[in-house]
């Protein structure tokens, strides 16, 4: 190893020659590894967009980049965003929406007039829209903390929209002659002060966090999936010295990368029907029931303090008499379903929490 900054340009240009698409290289501080605390940082986050083909051609692109990067390249893992994560934020994303827009309309409907429902709703789904329009322009990826902030717009707007319906209402009966667009302007301007505010302070609170948070590394173009690789360190030459595709746990642990009504797979490897994934190894669960019988492996493991139970596509209860088997042999129980499971079991593996997953496929 030779230490030293990463130069990211060279990289760049020996990744450009491929023609696999557009690739991102990020440099980061890895607080676990001493020669990633250079200046520039010497561990590198590279990010490459989905291949057409399969599988088949994202195993090709990462011997590419092997062959590409050199033979002092040691490859540690290789973790594909497919696109199931996406289509399940993709759903509850619109189902939350829909629900908080149905929610308002109905609100504001019993406290004043159903027109003045359906106007607070096409105004909120006017911002919702405005600020999902901004982010497919400008090429920004959009998440689980995207979808937050959409939600937390459309709270603002509907808080604005119903004051300012509050004025009104006192305006209709303290001004009876008064022409109705009149009193809309009235009551728009004497709330516009409190809008500001709320703007203003609000926006100040933002531009503090984004100020003390570091930016997290931007794809240069988006893609549905791809392959993502975290390298460690090159020195001055450009050679890289080594590299670990998404380092988000420590190496050699099993990360759970996909799922399926067919199987899991696993730290590259693929499983067909259920398994017991642990830390250090991954099994198939061949008698795979809800029983204490079934899940004895877990206890039988060793250093487990937590199970997660991934019952499938929706969500079954379990016996209680499971649960006290599993807590007298010192493991404590999650039952969700199979996506929530496998994305947990992954957060959790990368705190190195003790934590095991037996999963069933989401049929």
């Amino acid at each position: 190893m030779t230490g030293g900054p990463a130069d990211l340009a060279a990289m760049r240009s020996k990744l450009d020659a491929l023609h696999i698409g557009e690739p991102s290289l990020q440099g980061y501080v890895d607080k676990t590894t001493a020669e990633c605390a250079s200046t520039p940082p010497s561990c590198v986050l590279i990010r490459l967009p989905e291949q057409p083909g399969g599988d088949a051609a994202q195993q090709k692109v990462v011997q590419q980049v092997r062959d590409a990067l050199g033979s002092g390249v040691e490859y540690r893992r290789t973790e594909v965003v497919g696109p199931s994560v996406g289509s399940e934020l993709i759903r509850a994303g619109v189902l939350a929406t829909v629900l908080a827009l149905g929610a308002i309309m109905v609100y504001v409907w019993f406290r004043f007039e159903w027109q003045f429902g359906v106007g607070a709703t096409l105004a909120t789904l006017h911002d919702v829209i405005t600020t999902v329009g901004l982010f497919a322009i400008f090429q920004l990826d959009f998440n689980l903390t995207t979808l937050a902030a959409i939600l937390t717009i459309a709270g603002y707007s509907i808080n604005d929209t119903v004051v300012i319906y509050d004025r009104v209402r006192e305006s209709m009966r303290k001004y009876r002659t008064m022409p109705f667009r009149d009193l809309i302007n009235l009551a728009v301007n004497e709330t516009l002060s409190r809008t500001i505010l709320t703007v203003a302070t609000y926006s100040i609170t933002c531009s503090r966090t984004g100020a003390r948070s570091p930016a997290p590394p931007r794809p240069r173009k988006p893609a549905r999936s791809g392959l993502r690789a975290d390298g460690h360190g090159t020195g001055g030459n450009g050679k890289l010295t080594a590299m670990e595709l998404v380092a988000v746990s420590p190496a050699g642990r099993q990360i759970i990368e996909r799922y399926a009504a067919s199987g899991f797979r696993v730290s590259g490897v693929v499983y067909q029907g259920p398994v017991l994934v642990f830390p250090d190894r991954t099994v198939r669960w061949a008698e795979a029931a809800l029983t204490a019988e079934s899940l004895a492996p877990v206890v039988e493991h060793g250093g487990i303090e937590l199970l997660l139970l991934g019952v499938g596509r929706r969500m079954v209860p379990v016996a209680a008499s499971l649960r006290a088997s599993l807590k007298a042999g010192g493991v404590a129980l999650e039952v969700m379903d199979t996506g929530a499971a496998c994305r947990t079991y992954n957060l959790l593996l990368a705190e190195d929490r003790r934590v095991a997953a037996a999963l069933l496929p989401p049929a």
